[in-house]
């Protein structure tokens, strides 16, 4: 929840209790200055103040937004500042100097009425609106959930078997939708969840994708027995769901053993029970595997758009019986 994530921020930075809630209404402003705004209430050492959360500045004008900050501190009745995702050195400069409070994750915090606390990290921010995770992106975010802790740019090219130029894409990209956090230790940069893997899951919810490329079938050789369970098969050893009539496995697009499986697009030509379903997935689900079963929240997006009420059933009951780290 963005509320969590906004306590973990500020409780990180300020090294203080913090208290935020969130609060719905026009307020008596009018619409541009509600529509695409989210409002919280925030109270730090005592002081209460209220959170305005932008989308994306882009080229707004710091008149404009010094303007609209006195509209905010007059319908609020209090001190208010701005939460930013896209802040740059530039715009952090020009909110300094006009005395526009803010907070910018993972760590930036202009918050006079408290006192001063400001990081020169800036994150590499996309000059378009974050979009879904590539399956990369979501690869690795689920390995950080899995794995809390820090690791540096060599350790996770070394887990996702791609280049450290790729792992950095990924993580700026990641870093640009406030899902993780980049410290920086003499040459060397550790990335590491911006919030607990729960906040996290939720934070991120809007930008997940399907795993799932295609689903095709094929003959239930030794090889197919290597892939790992997916699907109702996965659901059903994780749940009292009853186990589908086809086995269901999964492997990456590109995995080499995908050359060995006898495949067959098109179901209604096997009359032969010795076939499973396959699903061919685009990012490698042996990745993130446990006990030779695919990913609880890959699994959970895989089965999203199902409308057989068991499956959703018994997948929300996996999801709230799951253990966060």
């Amino acid at each position: 929840m963005m509320v969590n994530y906004m306590i973990k921020t500020l409780e990180n930075t300020l090294h203080m209790p913090v208290v935020v809630e969130s609060k719905t209404g026009r307020f008596g402003l009018p619409f541009y200055l509600t529509s695409g705004c989210d409002f919280f209430d925030a109270k730090v050492g005592g002081i209460g103040f209220s959170i305005v959360s932008v989308k994306q500045t882009g080229s707004t004008d710091i008149r404009k937004i010094k303007h609209q900050l006195g509209m905010y501190e007059d319908a609020f009745s209090g001190q208010v500042c701005f939460w930013i995702p896209d802040l740059t050195r530039i715009k952090r400069d020009a909110l300094v100097k006009a005395g526009i409070p803010f907070v910018a994750p993972p760590g930036q915090v202009y918050l006079p009425f408290l006192g001063i606390s400001l990081q020169d990290r800036f994150p590499k921010v996309s000059q378009a609106p974050a979009s879904l995770m590539s399956p990369l992106e979501q690869e690795l975010f689920f390995f950080l959930i899995y794995n809390t802790g820090e690791y540096n740019k060599a350790q996770l090219a070394g887990r996702l078997f791609v280049t450290r130029a790729a792992i950095t894409k990924i993580t700026s990209a990641l870093a640009n939708k406030g899902l993780i956090r980049e410290r920086k230790v003499g040459k060397e940069v550790f990335v590491s969840l911006a919030s607990d893997g729960r906040s996290s899951y939720e934070n991120a919810k809007k930008w997940l994708i399907d795993p799932v490329k295609k689903r095709v079938y094929c003959r239930n050789s030794h090889v197919a027995r290597t892939l790992v369970l997916a699907g109702e098969s996965a659901l059903g050893n994780m749940s009292m769901l009853s186990h589908p009539d086809k086995e269901v496995r999964a492997c990456y697009e590109r995995d080499e053993r995908v050359s060995e499986l006898d495949i067959i697009d098109d179901d209604s030509w096997i009359d032969d029970a010795d076939y499973i379903v396959l699903e061919l997935w685009k990012y490698d689900p042996d990745t993130l595997s446990r006990h030779m079963m695919v990913d609880v929240l890959s699994l959970a997006l895989s089965l999203a758009g199902t409308n057989d009420e068991r499956v959703r059933g018994e997948m929300e009951e996996v999801m709230e019986a799951h253990e966060w780290q």
